[in-house]
């Protein structure tokens, strides 16, 4: 993956990928995708984002965001999470130059000050199975740490009730079965150890992050479903249950950098316990420096951590070649484009000191499908 894209040409053709990779799922945004590649001035809005977002979904979330607060943008009609409808089989390709011509100063203003964000609830579904497995016989206590936590959903595990598909397990729930915020996946490739077993005891759960959006303010709420695809309303469902249910109990996020402010937070866990970082689609957003520094900063944490009788684990959705310790898995070069771009949920530990990283299972990125690893065949 390309840290510094800084060329019309390297946006173009980032939103010809995303198109290709997701297009399947979400053929509106990928036509929206298609339209700005082939037009270098509506590309080349991306490289008014800082370095490091100029990804697709930062775009196409800053006009969902103007689409949900602007009542008659052009591009509404081809957002069922506004119209609550079907879109239209019409190109939308006036209505896409229209809409950044009228909105252009509010568009570049998200750009500039907004970062992706996606609060993605049922990622849950990995941390539950990640954690089945590195918890496995390990009754400590945990400590729940998210780096790029954004709003703190992803930090309430224990509030999810998770419904896995395959595995031998179909229709069965588990976790907070009473709860409104029901999410679910698809095991693919058999069944997944230890799923009966109960994990160990929630002791703690923070977040960091250096911009965290507010669970009770208007602007960030409206900005969490910004970055969900318009087309995936089970998906806006999910969110609206979990902002329901975090406005009651707000997460504790904190403002910190997942280099700079990491150690503090990681030190003040108490001993004996099992302290679990989590990191989903945030160390792509960074330079690789800053990545050996975050493992650097985790094993210098484990030592301490060790000594007082805990232990340390790091649990990862990246894509597959970002973690810089970890063996990227191998698979078929002529493989779809949903496993070439799918992201890799990997468990690093630092029991000898330094990280050893296990990729675990290939996902696709917002944990539709799962497909275990032959490290826990």
């Amino acid at each position: 993956m390309k840290e510094h894209r800084s060329s019309v040409e390297e946006m173009s053709e980032v939103f010809r990928i995303f198109a290709d990779a997701e297009g399947e799922r979400i053929p509106i945004y990928a036509r929206l995708c298609r339209i700005i590649a082939n037009d270098p001035a509506l590309a080349g809005l991306l490289l008014e984002a800082p370095v490091g977002q100029r990804l697709p979904v930062l775009l196409l979330a800053a006009l969902h965001d103007v689409v949900l607060r602007q009542v008659g943008a052009p591009l509404q009609p081809w957002y069922p999470s506004v119209t609550d409808t079907p879109p239209p089989l019409a190109d939308p390709i006036d209505a896409l130059y229209e809409t950044v011509e009228r909105f252009r100063g509010e568009l570049l203003d998200l750009l500039r000050t907004r970062q992706v964000q996606t609060n993605e609830v049922n990622r849950c579904t990995g941390w539950w199975l990640g954690l089945h497995d590195v918890c496995a016989g390990d009754p400590r206590p945990l400590c729940l740490v998210e780096v790029g936590s954004s709003a703190g959903l992803n930090l309430r595990i224990n509030d999810y009730a998770y419904e896995f598909a395959g595995a031998g397990v179909d229709g069965r729930v588990f976790g907070h079965i009473g709860s409104s915020v029901r999410l679910s996946t698809r095991i693919r490739t058999g069944p997944w150890p230890g799923l009966d077993a109960d994990l160990p005891a929630v002791h703690s759960s923070i977040g960091i992050d250096q911009n965290p959006l507010v669970v009770m303010n208007e602007a960030d709420s409206r900005w969490l479903r910004a970055c969900v695809w318009p087309e995936q309303t089970i998906r806006f469902d999910r969110l609206d249950a979990a902002l329901s249910r975090a406005r009651a109990d707000p997460p504790t996020v904190i403002v910190g950098d997942l280099v700079d402010d990491l150690m503090p937070v990681l030190e003040s866990r108490p001993n004996g316990t099992h302290v679990v970082v989590f990191d989903s689609w945030v160390l792509a957003y960074v330079s690789r420096e800053r990545r050996e520094l975050f493992g650097a900063t985790l094993a210098d944490a484990a030592r301490s951590i060790t000594a007082g009788g805990g232990r340390l684990t790091l649990l990862s959705f990246e894509a597959e070649s970002v973690i810089p310790w970890m063996a990227v898995p191998p698979r078929d070069p002529d493989a779809p484009a949903e496993i070439a771009y799918a992201s890799i949920m990997s468990a690093t530990s630092f029991d000898t000191g330094e990280p050893v990283a296990v990729a675990m299972a290939r996902c696709q990125a917002h944990l539709n499908w799962v497909d275990r690893l032959d490290r826990l065949a």
